[in-house]
């Protein structure tokens, strides 16, 4: 039958060329493990059929225009292209070497010290990636914030440990923002883990 492709646009392209390479990379540099132990382990998400490309964010949009603003528009029209079956952006590849942690607070928790992993990405990006919802529902485009109070999926390692035995759907938590500002994140999905940053580590409670 006729194949379909998807694709997941990561960090903001410096050149479409560069779209190949990339993938080569992903399969063959990023993990420190042979491909035999690599094709074994369950990462959480599907790379099958997934085409991956770096973009340069500055070379999309014009002064004054936002984030959602300036992708939206260019992941509509990739997802109706012939042969597309969805597409997402996150701003950077699983697996690329990029982190980012955010300190939280949960009400009525004693404070801890530790972090989760947060990944940024736009609506279509865990389904592009195959990436399963147990719980709740998808990002729309409504979700989407720029700044402040903003929705939040989370993975089932963050929920062991922050909600442990409860359902995490409709619950909140913050983050620390700049002057100690507490910024709230409202959990409207949960989704399967996912490795990270290494195969061999297990998947880190994650924020999305």
């Amino acid at each position: 039958g006729k194949q379909t492709a998807k694709i997941g646009l990561f960090r903001p392209l410096v050149a479409v060329q560069t779209a190949f390479s990339f993938i080569v990379l992903f399969v063959g540099g990023l993990f420190l493990t042979s491909f035999s132990n690599l094709t074994r382990s369950d990462l959480g998400f599907d790379s099958n059929d997934v085409v991956i490309a770096s973009l340069e964010a500055n070379e999309l949009g014009r002064a004054g225009q936002k984030g959602p603003e300036v992708w939206r528009p260019l992941l509509e029209r990739l997802a109706t292209s012939p042969g597309i079956e969805s597409a997402g952006i996150s701003g950077w590849g699983l697996f690329e070497g990029s982190t980012s942690t955010q300190t939280l607070r949960v009400r009525g928790r004693a404070v801890e010290a530790f972090e989760p992993f947060y990944l940024s990405v736009s609506p279509g990006y865990l389904e592009t990636m195959r990436i399963e919802l147990l719980d709740g529902r998808q990002f729309e485009w409504r979700d989407v914030q720029v700044t402040g109070d903003s929705s939040v999926i989370v993975n089932e390692s963050f929920v062991q440990r922050y909600f442990p035995g409860e359902r995490a759907i409709g619950k909140r938590f913050f983050v620390v923002g700049p002057a100690n500002r507490l910024i709230a994140q409202d959990i409207i999905g949960i989704v399967r883990d996912t490795k990270y940053a290494s195969v061999r580590d297990p998947a880190p409670p994650t924020v999305f």
